[in-house]
């Protein structure tokens, strides 16, 4: 089983689960920790890891490179289940759940492709008139 656990500063994981619930109709683990580290985070997402199988995959989001969480983070990496990944989005997400099929480099790799995508500056006028063909719209 693939699982995706969200971990962010304040309360941007527990956001972006419930959205990601709403949408996707499936739980997303998630934990927040803060700024000047939570020893308590890395020991439940520990637990939380504990209860999985040897053979699940696991994609641990973090909210911002170089953060105190995603550096903690760092430290499950040495668990080959673990996959970790920064830059969480609700967009990320959805397309990790989307691609849950595929291999999981595969998967992620795609997903943040897709998401990355997904980043536009609106207020751009080439950008608006792309989204108004996309939308169909210009029509």
């Amino acid at each position: 089983m693939r699982y995706i656990i969200l971990a962010g500063h304040a309360n941007i994981a527990e956001g972006i689960a419930a959205a990601a619930e709403m949408i996707m109709e499936r739980r997303t683990l998630w934990f927040s920790g803060h700024v000047d580290g939570d020893k308590t985070l890395i020991d439940k997402i520990q637990k939380a890891m504990d209860s999985f199988s040897a053979d699940d995959e696991i994609i641990i989001l973090t909210d911002l490179l170089g953060g105190r969480i995603n550096n903690d983070m760092m430290r499950f990496l040495n668990d080959r289940r673990v996959h970790l990944v920064s830059g969480m989005n609700l967009g990320l997400v959805l397309q990790l759940y989307m691609y849950e099929n595929e291999k999981i480099e595969e998967a992620i790799i795609e997903a943040i492709k897709d998401a990355k995508e997904g980043i536009q500056y609106c207020s751009d006028l080439d950008t608006f008139m792309e989204m108004d063909r996309f939308l169909g719209e210009d029509e």
